[in-house]
């Protein structure tokens, strides 16, 4: 009886100590994680602000959003055309979003 409680107590102390280590390198890896984040939003701030002034005007952030909005429509625009002729006809279109849609209703559902 005293090896089987010696056992259990050995067990537990020892789930104990993958927790804490895996609790541990969760923080580290959010840690690594936020510092990269922080050093890339840094990275895009230091281009948005054109005058170089440390600030960020309205104007010069909407001029960014639009950038970014057309570099994202010529890549989304390249994954609706299937046949690769630089039109996008009805049906590749309504393909895409059948598509998309299932990629996401998988997501959400997984087997």
């Amino acid at each position: 009886m005293n090896k089987i409680l010696l056992l259990s107590s050995l067990c537990v102390t020892c789930l104990y100590v993958s927790i804490a280590n895996a609790q541990e390198n969760i923080s580290v890896n959010l840690d690594k994680l936020q510092s990269a984040f922080n050093k890339i939003r840094s990275e895009e701030f230091t281009k948005i602000d054109e005058d170089k002034n440390g600030t960020i005007s309205i104007k010069e952030y909407q001029k960014y959003l639009i950038q970014k909005t057309l570099d994202g429509s010529e890549q989304s625009f390249a994954n609706m055309d299937a046949d690769k002729n630089k039109e996008l006809t009805k049906d590749e279109y309504v393909k895409f979003g059948e598509d998309t849609y299932k990629k996401i209703h998988q997501m959400n559902n997984p087997k």
